[in-house]
Order: C-alpha cells, then structure tokens, then sequence
C-alpha cells in the first residue's frame, strides 16, 4: 500500500514537471516573437 502510495506522488511530481515544461516552453517561444518584433520596430523607426 505505501509503495503504490509512493508511486502515485512520484507520478504527480512527474505531471507537474511535464506541465511545467510546457509552459515554460510557451513562455519562451511568445517572448522570443515578442523581443524579435520590438527589434524589427526599434530597427525600423530610427531610419
């Protein structure tokens, strides 16, 4: 019983890094367009 027990917290823990992962991973791609646009619009209203 503590084993399965043990199993089902380590399954959560592994669930909550996935989910995490994708966020981050979200996160990084929409500032990665975010920074690439502000850069085309700075490079663009100097000239």
């Amino acid at each position: 019983m503590s084993s399965f027990h043990f199993l089902h917290n380590s399954s959560k823990i592994e669930n909550f890094k996935v989910i995490l992962y994708s966020y981050v991973h979200h996160f990084m791609i929409c500032f990665y367009f975010l920074a690439q646009n502000n850069f085309f619009t700075i490079k663009y209203s100097k000239e």
